[in-house]
């Protein structure tokens, strides 16, 4: 979906029935999600205040976008069953296939961020044929080759240099530029991340400002991040961080799929529906498009 179409789809949903912008220090404007009641609410007046934030919140990460790419596709995955019997697949993450920002198989470069013992997403992308950086500092796992494609490293991703991480002295955190700079002998100078993939447990909300500031959104033609927000403990902080979303969407990253964790569901009253905690968003940089396409 274009820029215009979103502002004309913005505008068509506008023209539904209007609730009052809600009083709170959580103000962001949201393009295609301005102050309506959606059909998930059944009742804004019986709302509490508190109630009305998170539905806001959780309309606009529950919003997919996918007509913005006709061909997007599951890379990785396992199916999984938790306690209550519920059974899903977890860890596929989005990526957009549309020539214009697709990655091009033995060309293209993925940083991954966030792996606990789970390669289906890294096998998947090198199956498909990219060099792939893998990081995690959890593991009890040294610095190594996984095979031809793939390079491990026990690394945190973060929003400075530091050579500890969460007080484990000796285990690195750096910034994307950092690492960026340091993969340079090996994938090249002035590449291209073709997908950059961060699923590190909330940590999401330190780092991503750091590399919107950096200006690395110009080396990342696609982006998944998921994120994690606990309405319960702050919903004035999960205000703050929809904005950093709404940011990276600002700076120009097209959102095509969203999927709500669905071990993290809530129970928020007046909706149809239940919300969510945990999301995972995928975006393509319409400014890092395939010029040859």
């Amino acid at each position: 979906m274009g820029i215009s179409d979103a502002d004309f789809l913005a505008e068509t949903i506008s023209k539904s029935i209007r609730f009052k912008p809600i009083q709170s220090k959580c103000k962001f404007h949201l393009k295609l999600l301005p102050t309506i009641i959606t059909p998930n609410v059944t009742n804004l007046k019986n709302m509490t205040r508190k109630t009305q934030l998170v539905s806001h919140i959780v309309d606009y990460f529950l919003w997919t976008n996918q007509s913005s790419c006709q061909i997007s596709h599951y890379f990785g995955g396992l199916l999984v069953s938790s306690a209550a019997g519920i059974v899903s697949m977890d860890g596929q993450k989005a990526i957009c296939l549309d020539p214009i920002v697709a990655p091009r198989p033995y060309r293209c470069i993925v940083y991954s961020f966030g792996i606990n013992y789970e390669w289906s997403f890294d096998d998947a992308m090198d199956l498909y044929g990219c060099k792939v950086f893998s990081f995690d500092p959890s593991m009890n796992v040294s610095n190594h080759r996984r095979n031809r494609k793939t390079i491990f490293y026990q690394m945190a991703l973060n929003d400075v240099d530091k050579n500890e991480w969460k007080n484990n002295i000796g285990i690195p955190s750096r910034t994307l530029s950092s690492i960026y700079n340091m993969l340079e002998p090996i994938h090249g100078q002035n590449v291209i991340i073709d997908y950059l993939k961060i699923d590190i447990e909330s940590a999401e909300w330190i780092v991503l400002p750091q590399i919107l500031k950096s200006g690395m959104l110009d080396k990342v033609r696609q982006l998944s991040v998921e994120t994690h927000m606990d309405f319960n403990e702050d919903v004035e902080m999960c205000c703050e961080q929809a904005k950093i979303i709404h940011l990276l969407e600002d700076y120009g990253m097209i959102r095509f799929d969203s999927k709500p964790n669905i071990y993290s569901a809530i129970n928020l009253p007046q909706r149809k529906s239940l919300g969510f905690e945990a999301y995972e968003i995928a975006w393509y940089n319409y400014r890092v498009s395939h010029v040859d396409s």
